[in-house]
């Protein structure tokens, strides 16, 4: 067994052809993922890897590689308007023009690195289908279930983002393919997601390719556990009983959960799929990681976020995930922040794409939704168990103000993942959110950007 980090080649000699059908610049532009194989570490093509030529386990890991590019947007982007932390970046103040007080300029970076970077990770996706339709039985089937999978989690963030103004699902060099409706963009996750599922059912035990290692892949550190059809599969099926959430279909939302890897227990609440971050040749660490001891610290827990928690100086989400800042306080442009982020501890920490405890969120979110409080309860206890706060009782726990408490816990526990602004949107409470200045927006979506041409 050998490992590896994909591509331990010089950045400077990479080309990138200026040809349409190009596996994503992921490989060049946004890093490469360390992998550990049992296989051939000989790849075709590696300065040009056009998708007619790149290998599949190339393939792969470049759409992995390209799926963090712009996280620090994402992050960004989505916290300030979910009012959960602020960017307090004096290199650029539009940190806080665009992402806090809502003046998005559609033609500028914070507006267009998001959908410029999925979309990039979708079309490797979609070089990947291309690839498979050249194959057949099990060798088809389980790059269908990765790239149809991935395609559609991107397909995701893309809606999270962007929402009413919608994303284009057909990818394509035409800058006149029409952009969807919300509705339109959940059926077709929710489509490839199940495409997914069924390729995958047909993918046998392995994704390696025991006949022929060239048709195998292997998959990174981020998808421990989770890195053969069967167990792959159950992170295609957490991604359903989201977009289900989204959809108001609490009955989807537990099916899928039930071929998910939901856990009922408090010790695996971190349990997940995560996008890996490293410091290998080609690679790059996480932009969200922070030094404590900086002279300079950018990301900040909005000023109500703890203060809003009665549980503060006990709850394990507080105290692992927003360290407080000694007696002092930074202010930049009139905002204000007295603890800054910590969810990572090192600068190669991995970022959640979905875990278990969001997984047992989404389950009494369902049984909230079909009038099983005491089971609703029963699993919001087992995340309170797990911060280190008092479970629910039947008194401070009733039907009236269940949505009240799952939202929360929610705020909370998934504080820092990208969940909090989407949700007070889907259940119609944008106006709960605070507004530090006069004159500050949230806003239902990001614009458009203005340039969007996705397919190159």
């Amino acid at each position: 067994m050998q490992s590896f980090s994909f591509l331990q080649y010089s950045m400077k000699q990479i080309f990138i052809p200026a040809l349409q059908r190009v596996i994503v610049s992921a490989i060049a532009m946004c890093g490469i993922i360390a992998l550990t194989a049992c296989q051939s570490t000989v790849f075709s093509d590696p300065n040009a890897p056009a998708a007619e030529s790149a290998s599949i386990q190339s393939l792969i890991t470049g759409t992995e590689g390209s799926m963090r590019n712009a996280y620090n947007f994402y992050i960004y982007g989505v916290s300030s308007q979910g009012r959960e932390g602020y960017s307090l970046d004096a290199s650029d103040p539009r940190w806080l023009t665009e992402y806090i007080a809502g003046g998005f300029d559609p033609a500028g970076p914070f507006v267009g690195n998001i959908w410029q970077s999925r979309y990039r990770t979708i079309r490797n996706a979609q070089n990947i289908l291309d690839r498979a339709a050249g194959l057949s039985g099990a060798d088809r089937a389980r790059l269908e279930g990765f790239a149809q999978t991935i395609y559609a989690y991107q397909l995701m963030v893309l809606y999270d983002v962007y929402f009413e103004s919608g994303v284009k699902l057909v990818l394509s060099d035409d800058i006149n393919q029409p952009f969807s409706t919300p509705a339109e963009t959940l059926t077709e996750i929710a489509r490839r997601l199940d495409l997914g599922n069924t390729a995958l059912s047909q993918a046998g035990v392995t994704f390696l390719d025991p006949a022929n290692p060239n048709n195998g892949f292997v998959l990174s550190s981020g998808f421990s556990g989770f890195n053969t059809p069967t167990t792959f599969a159950r992170f295609n099926r957490a991604l359903r009983a989201r977009v289900a959430s989204y959809q108001g279909d609490n009955q989807g939302i537990l099916t899928a959960l039930g071929g998910s890897f939901l856990r009922a227990d408090t010790a695996s609440m971190a349990l997940g799929v995560y996008m890996p971050f490293g410091t290998g040749p080609g690679d790059f660490v996480n932009p969200i990681y922070e030094l404590p001891t900086a002279g300079v610290i950018r990301f900040w827990v909005q000023r109500d976020f703890v203060r809003d928690n009665p549980d503060s100086l006990v709850d394990r989400r507080v105290l692992n995930d927003m360290s407080a800042f000694g007696v002092r306080t930074y202010t930049l442009g009139g905002y204000t922040g007295s603890r800054f982020v910590t969810l990572y501890k090192s600068q190669t920490d991995a970022a959640p794409i979905i875990r278990n405890e969001e997984l047992l969120l989404l389950r009494a979110e369902a049984y909230i939704g079909t009038n099983q409080t005491d089971l609703a309860r029963a699993d919001l206890n087992l995340v309170r168990r797990a911060a280190g706060v008092a479970p629910y009782t039947t008194t401070n726990f009733t039907a009236t103000n269940a949505v009240d408490r799952l939202l929360y816990e929610r705020k909370y526990s998934l504080f820092g993942e990208g969940r909090r602004w989407v949700d007070v949107r889907r259940f119609n409470r944008l106006n709960s959110l605070p507004n530090d200045q006069t004159g500050d927006r949230i806003v239902r979506s990001f614009p458009r950007p203005q340039n969007d041409n996705p397919g190159r």
